[in-house]
């Protein structure tokens, strides 16, 4: 789903209060994170039916800048806080 502005802005402002660290886990590079424009769905599998089924949860993705390594946050809890 395409991110709104207001998405954004309240995951900029929630990763801002939080001290997510700007340096990338993986490289260790502090060349900055490019954030994904749309909420990242996935799929729950349930074994007993034998089927995949649309996640209701969504994702912030962060991609680092240097190694492309990305970072998910859960979506609901940031922008319920704005709400």
């Amino acid at each position: 789903m395409p991110m709104s502005q207001q998405f954004d802005k309240a995951f900029k402002d929630w990763v801002s209060t939080r001290g997510v660290r700007k340096e990338c886990p993986a490289c260790g590079a502090d060349k900055g994170w490019t954030l994904h424009n749309e909420l990242l769905a996935g799929f729950e599998i349930a074994p007993e039916r034998h089927e995949m089924v649309p996640s209701k949860a969504g994702f912030f993705a962060l991609a680092c800048k240097n190694c492309q390594h990305v970072m998910f946050f859960a979506a609901a809890p940031i922008t319920e806080a704005k709400r």
